[in-house]
């Protein structure tokens, strides 16, 4: 009896032995499998963690503005905070708008602080769906978030339209100037103001803006218009030569203050004009290149004027250089176009046996000239640039 007592008890000790091993095995193989659960390194972990920097926007990092017109100006501010118990830095990093950070201590934000940065915006160029969407890069040292990306986004509307656009108005005489109108339809307001028109401030003497009321045959036009207005562009005498290309840009009574571009375009043409072969009205230069000093050379050119003074404009040849190598000489021929325009014609000649000289102006003598003056009240004088050189 006593040894089926003493084999019980060593059973169940060898049982229990067994349980523990068991279980130490099981739970040994748990962490090798997964790894210490975070509860069970608490204790070993709390007060060794790592202090670091953590970025958040307390308004949301996109900034959604609905729907604005084209054209107009918006800003959103974003409230940047360091949730963190390390100081934050911020830096501003790649952007596709205005985007103005608010002035920071050495660019740092201290646990617990934040600060505002405002993005700003122009709705000007967009996709064919009218989406608009720009956005702005903060790099910072936050090792969860090392840029933090800013985004405004919505939906652009044109309520405004520009007929014609551009307005073109070909050759402009610069002595008398021209007149040109586009009519301005709003497809948002029954009652459309202008409340400023800017112009280039080179040119504010010699484009004038003249603001009237649309006929009700113009609004009619365009059945979704409300309203309107006509926008007359008076450009007065005195406009630089040459390609004319400008914007006028008008304020509204819309929202965001969109500012409409009425474009305009031509070419403001003197009443004396020169043409002729070889001959760049660009720059008044005649190229006549290399000419053999055995054959000479000799051209014309036509001189044309038009407007109210070409009956009384005459011309003369007031200087040549160089002299006795260049002969020049004018002499009127007749009223050309139905009698708005009086042709003159200008005899360039080399002669034969002319010494030999370079004047190309490229280095191997400076080009020549040729000086006209005139009875016309605007433009006293004509020099046009002569590349020559005479060889064998």
């Amino acid at each position: 009896m006593m040894k089926v007592m003493v084999a019980g008890i060593l059973t169940v000790l060898a049982g229990i032995g067994l349980g523990m091993s068991l279980a130490h095995f099981e739970m040994k193989s748990y962490s090798t499998r997964f790894g210490d659960d975070e509860f069970l390194k608490v204790a070993k972990s709390d007060g060794n963690q790592q202090q670091q920097a953590k970025v958040v926007v307390v308004n949301g990092s996109e900034f959604d503005f609905g729907v604005m017109e084209r054209h107009g100006t918006r800003s959103h501010r974003f409230e940047i905070k360091n949730a963190g118990d390390a100081p934050l830095t911020l830096k501003k990093g790649e952007t596709t708008c205005k985007c103005t950070i608010n002035k920071l201590v050495d660019g740092v934000l201290q646990p617990g602080q934040s600060v505002k940065v405002e993005l700003e915006w122009i709705a000007k160029e967009v996709g064919p769906d009218m989406v608009f969407m720009q956005t702005a890069d903060i790099k910072t040292n936050d090792p969860l978030r090392k840029v933090l990306r800013l985004t405004v986004r919505g939906d652009i509307i044109t309520s405004v339209k520009v007929v014609p656009s551009p307005l073109v108005m070909s050759s402009i005489p610069a002595s008398r100037g021209a007149e040109g109108e586009v009519l301005v339809y709003s497809y948002r307001t029954d009652d459309l103001e202008f409340v400023a028109i800017k112009v280039d401030p080179k040119l504010t003497g010699l484009i004038e803006t003249i603001v009237e009321s649309i006929s009700k045959e113009d609004l009619a036009k365009h059945e979704l218009a409300l309203s309107g207005k006509k926008l007359k562009i008076r450009l007065k005498s005195g406009l630089p030569l040459g390609a004319l290309d400008q914007t006028v840009w008008v304020t509204t009574n819309l929202q965001d203050s969109p500012l409409v571009p009425v474009h305009f375009q031509g070419t403001v043409v003197s009443d004396i004009a020169i043409y002729g072969k070889r001959f760049d009205r660009t720059t008044n230069l005649l190229n006549i290149g290399r000419v053999s000093r055995k054959d000479g050379f000799r051209t014309e050119l036509r001189i044309l004027v038009r407007g109210e003074h070409r009956q009384t404009t005459k011309f003369q040849v007031a200087a040549v250089d160089p002299k006795g190598i260049l002969e020049v000489k004018i002499r009127p021929s007749g009223d050309v176009g139905s009698g708005k325009t009086v042709q003159h014609i200008l005899e360039v000649a080399v002669p034969k046996e002319a010494p030999l000289i370079s004047r190309l102006g490229t280095g191997q003598g400076k080009s020549g000239q040729i000086v006209l003056s005139t009875t016309h009240p605007e433009l006293k004088k004509i020099v046009i640039t002569v590349a020559f050189e005479v060889s064998d």
